[in-house]
């Protein structure tokens, strides 16, 4: 198991190298922004479920370092994000587009399914760099745009940004999560 994690944290520490300049998405320029939601195949927007990702992990991260010990060493708090995410969200006013909760109901919509199950081959690790990580998730919106209604897109669209911030959160912060397991 630990070599596994630690063949993980390589992996995701080489892919890190190639996605610097994405690793603080909300520094950007507002121009490098319309150029990313242009690569994804979104409207620029949509890059705000990536900054509403990004602010509710930094609160779950700093709720779980003041977690029990028992949550953080049994690593027990990788289940409870989503739940603290809603937490978060609910707490600031805040509410992640209904398209993003209806990915899981569209789910069983086979139309949807095939492009929320391509989304989810389109693996960072399998690639060579960031570019071909956005380059193939934005193949799939465009896919998606051409071939579904506005409102079934919208949900692939919503999709493929959550899974791109997370992609990105985690290649920057893995390592911090790992250590709350042995903070004492």
């Amino acid at each position: 198991m630990n070599k596994f994690i630690n063949f993980i944290f390589v992996a995701v520490a080489m892919f890190c190298l190639s996605a610097f300049s994405f690793l603080n998405l909300f520094a950007v320029t507002e121009d490098e922004k319309s150029k990313l939601a242009e690569r994804l195949h979104v409207p620029v927007e949509y890059l705000n479920i990536c900054e509403m990702f990004y602010d509710g992990m930094d609160f779950v991260y700093e709720k779980m370092k003041n977690a029990d010990d028992s949550v953080r060493q049994n690593g027990n708090y990788f289940r409870l994000i989503q739940p603290e995410l809603n937490e978060f969200f609910k707490s600031e006013g805040r509410e992640l587009p209904g398209y993003v909760y209806n990915a899981d109901a569209q789910a069983t919509n086979p139309e949807v399914k095939v492009y929320l199950d391509r989304l989810r081959n389109v693996k960072p690790m399998n690639l060579k760099s960031l570019d071909s990580y956005i380059d193939s998730l934005g193949i799939v919106n465009q896919d998606a745009k051409a071939n579904l209604s506005e409102s079934q897109a919208k949900i692939v669209y919503g999709a493929s940004c959550v899974q791109f911030a997370s992609t990105v959160y985690w290649m920057g912060n893995i390592q911090k999560w790992l250590e709350l397991k042995t903070k004492k």
